[in-house]
Order: structure tokens, then sequence, then C-alpha cells
């Protein structure tokens, strides 16, 4: 999820980053625009103010009446017929193109927005006398600079200043040349003043829409952003539970496979093996492999060395049959090379199929074939069964919470399912003895005191509890942890089997256990051990029934009510901690379970425990 998390905080970010510098660069896209409009309408300006000039020079100048307003040009005195007087008596005088674009310029400058000005370092009317700007522009003209453009405030607003530089003409001579001009020489400029307040508004707009824009569009991909990380987040939870399944589902084949001490493979469909223990692999059995190649020859060698057909080769033509069907396929009694095996295809799903093979010389092998056959079956239904409740509360709360719905309660039904089956996997981890222990030396005799009221809750009120300890402290190295589960077993058993009431009586002690009794015990060897027994008065079992108790799985109970792994759990605890673990039983008189583990000596002193053989 962190990763999921960081890349979605990474991708956000270069997100932003990247509508940022597209905002940034419109802006200054914008900018540049503005002063290009800016800088065209000065020269848009300056040329028709200038072809006015142009137009009034060609002419000569006009003559209009003289009043207040346009008085005679005391600049033009020296200019023959500056006034004259019309035949009716009307009194003319001459405007030379300066003062007529002058007069343009400051009446009707209104109506367009863009003021003009003529201005000279030699000028005629004082009017035209240049600012500080316009002195420098008009130095730089005489340095031989066509025109210049600068930004600037004038009484507190933004313009933008244009000037382009005016060269006399045969024209203007008449009214200049007093002055020392000749043609050709700069005699001045004409300057626009392009208000920028207006055009600044329109930016100021068009950047609020702008932003606004791919202020939306940066919005709306965050938005998109983060629904993919939630379906991408969903979608790795559920490759993670489908892993956490696969292990799951590896752990038990491994856990099934390798509970058996004799060749074992699970098969796909398709004959290619998807797994195989240790005993298959010492003949050449391989994972990928196909069922029918050295796993088979391996085992039984060639075709022709038993009577018949080799049923490991005739894997092929029993599996259809096993899928198809869900049935069990088992060739008993395979007399090869003076050993006898026992050939079998049980199906585990609708496509993979448990194919293995065991040696049952001896009748204490067959015992445990069944056993471990009846496992491989239990694990197939039980740990279905889970996974069935898992997928369906599943889609059913992906289907709620794509509708809005709360998924609360299907979740609670995934939650419990996977107690379960962690609970089935910490059983079988058990019995296969494979479960982690953490081992610490432990007084037996003060552990049964601790839980005594635990246990009471265990049988409940209408059964009696009693207690029957050692005279002194009982000292094994254990894991205190699976020798409580394994009381809660042994007491949730003599409950059980006692369905009208009694009572149950635990009695911790010491026991020699001598060669004589271990051999009947695989895996005990001889010397001092301490003991508890559960003994209760319940209904007891057949001899039959007492021989079966340990297999995993087996239950005489009703469907519901257990899951027959309780004392095959006891069983793969005591056998992992080297211990011993018999029962004795009898049908209306009750049943007692003996469990020993060995003694170690005490942190402060040792004590010599009571031989019993």
């Amino acid at each position: 999820m962190s990763r999921i998390l960081w890349w979605s905080a990474l991708l956000a970010i270069g997100w932003t980053v990247l509508i940022g510098t597209v905002v940034s660069l419109t802006i200054q896209r914008e900018f540049e625009i503005i002063d290009q409009r800016a800088l065209l309408s000065a020269k848009a300006n300056f040329n028709k103010d200038f072809a006015f000039r142009l137009w009034g020079a060609a002419h000569g100048g006009v003559y209009v009446p003289v009043s207040d307003h346009t008085p005679p040009n005391p600049n033009l005195a020296h200019v023959p017929h500056r006034d004259i007087r019309t035949s009716t008596g009307l009194y003319l005088t001459l405007m030379n193109p300066a003062y007529m674009v002058r007069q343009l310029m400051d009446d009707y400058a209104g109506y367009y927005g863009v003021r003009g000005r003529i201005t000279s370092l030699k000028p005629l009317w004082e009017g035209n006398v240049p600012d500080a700007w316009e002195r420098r522009t008009l130095q730089l003209f005489e340095e031989g600079v066509d025109e210049v453009s600068e930004y600037s405030e004038i009484n507190g607003e933004p313009y933008l200043r244009y000037m382009k530089r005016m060269v006399a003409e045969k024209n203007c001579l008449k009214c200049h040349a007093q002055q020392g001009y000749e043609e050709g020489d700069v005699r001045g400029g004409v300057g626009v003043l392009v208000p920028m307040k207006p055009l600044r508004a329109s930016l100021a707009l068009d950047i609020r829409r702008h932003s606004a824009n791919y202020g939306l569009v940066w919005f709306l991909g965050l938005i998109m952003l983060g629904i993919g990380a939630r379906i991408y987040s969903a979608y790795d939870r559920e490759r993670d539970r489908a892993r956490t399944v696969a292990e799951e589902e590896s752990h038990l084949r491994g856990l099934l496979l390798d509970a058996f001490p004799y060749p074992a493979m699970l098969i796909h469909r398709n004959r290619t093996i998807l797994a195989v223990n240790q005993s298959g692999r010492d003949l050449g059995a391989e994972v990928g492999g196909k069922c029918s190649d050295k796993f088979s020859q391996g085992l039984f060698g060639a075709a022709s060395a038993f009577d018949g057909p080799n049923p490991m080769c005739s894997a092929e033509c029993q599996a259809d049959s096993v899928l198809d069907t869900g049935k069990v396929v088992n060739y008993p009694a395979i007399r090869i090379d003076r050993k006898v095996w026992d050939v079998s295809w049980i199906p585990v799903s609708d496509d993979v199929f448990l194919h293995y093979a065991v040696d049952v010389t001896r009748r204490l092998e067959s015992q445990r074939l069944e056993s471990v056959g009846q496992l491989a079956g239990g694990i197939a239904h039980d740990f279905n069964n889970i996974l069935q409740s898992i997928l369906g509360y599943g889609e059913f709360a992906l289907e709620m919470e794509s509708k809005g719905e709360p998924c609360r309660f299907a979740l609670e039904q995934i939650m419990e399912s996977s107690q379960c089956a962690a609970k089935l996997v910490s059983q079988l981890l058990a019995f296969s003895r494979r479960q982690r222990q953490q081992l610490e030396t432990i007084d037996l005799d003060r552990l049964v005191a601790d839980l005594s009221e635990m246990l009471q809750r265990v049988v409940g009120d209408e059964i009696v509890l009693k207690i029957q300890r050692a005279p002194r402290s009982q000292w094994i190295h254990s894991d205190a942890g699976q020798l409580e589960q394994v009381l809660v077993n042994l007491c949730s058993n003599a409950r059980d089997a006692s369905v009208e009431g009694g009572e149950v009586v635990l009695t911790t002690g010491a026991r020699f256990f001598d060669a004589a009794y271990c051999e009947r015990h695989d895996g005990a060897e001889p010397g001092p051990y301490v003991f508890l027994t559960v003994a209760d008065t319940g209904c007891g079992m057949d001899e039959a029934t007492r021989q079966r108790v340990f297999e995993p799985f087996f239950t005489t109970k009703e469907v519901g009510k257990g899951s027959g792994m309780g004392l095959s759990m006891v069983y793969g605890v005591v056998r992992q901690h080297k211990g011993i673990v018999d029962v004795s039983s009898e049908q209306g008189k009750g049943t007692t379970v003996l469990v020993a583990f060995p003694a170690v000596a005490p942190p402060d002193a040792s004590a010599e425990p009571k031989s019993v053989r």
C-alpha cells in the first residue's frame, strides 16, 4: 500500500508541475501578445498621423479661418502669404503640417484613446519642447536609430511610448529652412502614447480564464489519479490476497505431501507435476515434468518387471476418470519385487489430483496410508469450503462497495473464514510437527494449576473438574502455548464424551519409562518423564475407534460439531516434543489420555522421578 501511495503522490506532484508549467507558459504568451498588440497599435497610429502630415506637406498646408482656437502661427511669419483675405472678406491663415497634426492629436485623441505628439530638439513652438525621454530618443535618432519604444508611467497610468524619427523633406523646408535644416536631416520625431490599462485589464481577464480552465483540468486530473490509485490499490489487494491464498495452498500441499513417507505428487489435468515430495524427487520426479516420465520408471522400473500393466504408467488413463467422476481410484496389493504397493489417485479439485504409491508390506504402513489419505480428503474438503466462503463474501463485498453500500458484514464473514483457515493451518502444523516452537523450562504442575479456572469453563458447569497435583514441581522443556492448547483439546474431548455430566480428573506426576514400554511408542526413548493424564467418566469408545483417534479428520461427532483435528493436534505436539501419548478407554466407563514429556532439571535442583514399567 505504501508503494501505491508513494507513486500516487509522485504522479500528483508531476501532474501539478506540468499544469503549473503550462499555465506559466500560457501567461507568458499572453503578455507577449499584449505587448505585440500595443506595439502594433502604436505603429498603426503613428502611420495614420504621419500619413496625414505627408498629405498636408504635399499640399503646402491648408488655409483655415482665423479663430481663437486657430490663430495665425507666429512661427510662420516669414512664410509669404501666411495670411490672406478672400474676395468675400473672409480672413484665412496658413496651417502647416506640424500645426495640423498637433491640433488633430490634441482635439481628437479621445476618439481612439491613443495620443500623438510631434517634438524636436529645435522646436518652433514651445509646446513641442521634448521631455526627458523624448530628448534621449531624439539624440538616438541623431545617432542613426530609426524608432524607439518603451513602457513607462505617466501620471500614474501605464503607457507604451513609441517614437519614430522625422526626416526633413523638400516640402518641409518651406517652413523649416530658416532653422538651418537641409533635405534629409533628422528634424525631430513623431511620438505615440498607447494606454496600457485597458489592455492589461483584458490580459488579467484572460489570465483568470486560463487559470480557471487549467485549474479545472488539474483538479479533474487529480480525481482521475485518485480513482486510478484506488482501482489499482483494490487490484493490488486482490493480487496480495490471491498470492496469500496461493502460498497457503502451496504450504498445505507441502504439509500434505511431506506427510507421505512414500512417493507422492500433485498433478494437473494436463499431466504436469505441480508438487512432489522428497521421496518422489529421489526417484527423479520434478515439478513441471510429466507424471509418466522418470517418476514411474524410477519407482517400478520397466513395465516388464511385473505382471499386468504398470499402474503408475496408466496414470494418464486414470486421471480423466478421477477428475470427471470426483471419485478416488485405488490399485491395492500390486506385488513388485517382494513388496506390495498401494497406488492411488485422489481428486483434490476440478483440475488437480493427488497421485501416490505406498509400500503396504507392513500393516503399520497400511494404517499410516489410510490416515494420510483421510488427511488429504479432509484438507481438500475443509479448506475448499473455507476458500469458497472467503471468495463468495469477497465478491459480495465488492458488489456492495461498487453500489456505495456498507460491506462490514461481508468483511466480518471473510475475517471469520480466514481465522478458521488459520486455525486449520495451525492444527495441520501441529500434526505435521512443523509448528514453530518457543521452548522454555516450564513447571507442568504449576501450568495446570494456573489454567484450572479456564479449564473449568471449558468443561462447563455440569461437569466436575478435579486436579490431582504432584507433591513437587515437575519441570519440562516445552512451548507453553502448545501445552495450553493440548490441555484445552483434551478437556474439550472429555467434555464432549460426558454428555450426561460426570467428572474430569487431571493428574500430574513423574515416571520412568523403560525400553520395553518405549518400543510400543515410535520415537520414544527410555528415561525420566513428566506426565499428565486427563480422565473422564463419559461414554468411552470401542477398540476400533480407539485405534483411530489420532487420525486427522477422524471424528465420531455429528457434522459441524468437530473437525477431527483435536487429538491429531495433541499427537503432533507431543511427538514434536519427543514425548509419549497413549489412550485407554472402555465403552460406558470413560477414557483416559496420557501425555508425557522428557523431564529436565529444575533451575536450582534436580529430582529423581519414580521408575514405572
